[in-house]
């Protein structure tokens, strides 16, 4: 969405069903004692990073970083941020522990090669999110620790960071990923259905029929409202449009109702190549053959909440008058430069194929996004969608 996408927020915050985007659980789900030490930098990347930790033991590390103060919070991962640089340089990693400047062909215990394990990963998160294409913008020191956070947690879930290291690897080592690797990488929740009508796998695109569905939009430009949701990111670019769809979605209606989260989120700009529009997938009992009755039964926005319910008639979603939509998937941040050279490739794509044409030639793809914040860029299902028409020649 917004550079974000959304998705399951619970997922965010394990044993949390609750809308806020925090690195902090409700405190139902603390598994500390109340005489549990407080959590040490070195001990939390070599713990969270080991493969013969128990993952439970993991949990509860990380359970005591997220019931931590803010202040105490980001300190602490100050600390672990500048244990895992110093790790990973080739100058000052030897001095501070030996064997960590390099990963070792054969596995050694996890204890030794934590530390440089989470310098090298988070310098490959840095990589692939530069410059004026971040897609956050809350700042350098914010933007490090949540990548922190992120590997944090796949470490604890994936046994050990250096599993993590094997996984960004050969997940990025494919230059165009297959339909089947994008699909991996994507929540099992509800999204919109689709028939596939040409496929060039090979150069990571194809041409789709989307089935009726219906969505809940906004403005992705909006202020965070202070007595909104609350939100982890407030700085995040997009946040005040983020905020505003999910907290209709998680009750913030005038029923109350609570619906389930969706996939993709959907964002669409002008020809300017700025955001216009911001859209989250309604759940499908909101979007079925009679999807304009039931979407009239859905829970009402809220007066002055800045979202509105629509219905999309599929075909190629909703743009253009378009029957089918030419759909580019990609991983990474989706940053703001990726995505407009991505843009230009798909357009150019369209324009060079016999079969196909842009039906609107003046309005960027739209921008589909599958996974929560928190979700490592080699893992990520990013898709750009243009809509089209068949050709003259191909009719």
């Amino acid at each position: 969405m917004l550079g974000v996408a959304f998705l399951t927020l619970p997922a965010l915050l394990p044993g949390s069903t609750s809308l806020r985007l925090s690195v902090r659980p409700a405190a139902a789900a603390l598994s500390l004692s109340a005489a549990a030490p407080p959590p040490d930098a070195r001990r939390l990347l070599l713990d969270t990073g080991s493969a013969y930790r128990s993952k439970a033991a993991k949990e509860e590390a990380l359970a005591a970083v997220r019931a931590l103060p803010e202040e105490a919070r980001e300190k602490l991962l100050d600390e672990a941020l500048a244990l895992a640089d110093a790790a990973a340089s080739p100058s000052v990693g030897r001095r501070l522990t030996p064997s960590f400047s390099r990963r070792w062909p054969v596995r050694v215990p996890s204890r030794r090669a934590a530390l440089s394990g989470f310098g090298r990963l988070m310098a490959r998160m840095e990589e692939v999110e530069p410059g004026t294409g971040q897609r956050f913008k809350e700042g350098d020191a914010p933007r490090r620790r949540r990548f922190l956070l992120t590997l944090l947690r796949q470490s604890a879930e994936g046994g050990g960071v250096r599993r993590v290291e094997g996984e960004a690897r050969r997940r990025e080592a494919a230059s165009v990923p297959s339909m089947a690797e994008m699909l991996s990488r994507t929540p099992e929740i509800e999204t919109p259905t689709y028939t596939v009508l040409a496929s060039y796998e090979e150069q990571g695109w194809e041409v789709r029929r989307y089935d009726r569905f219906s969505v809940v939009s906004t403005n992705p430009n909006r202020k965070v409202e202070a007595d909104g949701a609350a939100i982890s990111s407030p700085s995040m670019r997009g946040a005040g449009g983020f905020q505003a769809l999910a907290g209709y979605l998680f009750g913030g209606n005038q029923e109350g109702e609570r619906l389930a989260m969706t996939t993709p989120v959907i964002s669409a700009s002008n020809a300017a190549g700025e955001r216009a529009k911001m859209s989250f997938v309604m759940p499908s009992s909101y979007w079925n053959q009679t999807y304009k009755t039931l979407l009239a039964e859905a829970p009402t926005p809220k007066v002055g909440a800045g979202v509105s319910l629509e219905a999309i008639d599929g075909g190629g979603l909703g743009a253009g008058g378009a029957d089918a939509v030419a759909v580019a998937w990609f991983g990474g941040f989706a940053g703001e430069e990726d995505v407009a050279a991505r843009r230009a490739e798909l357009v150019a794509r369209v324009a060079a194929d016999e079969g196909w044409e842009a039906a609107d030639a003046g309005e960027p793809p739209l921008l589909l996004q599958y996974n929560d914040p928190f979700t490592p860029p080699w893992k990520r299902r990013n898709e750009l969608a243009l809509p089209v028409r068949a050709t003259a020649a191909a009719v």
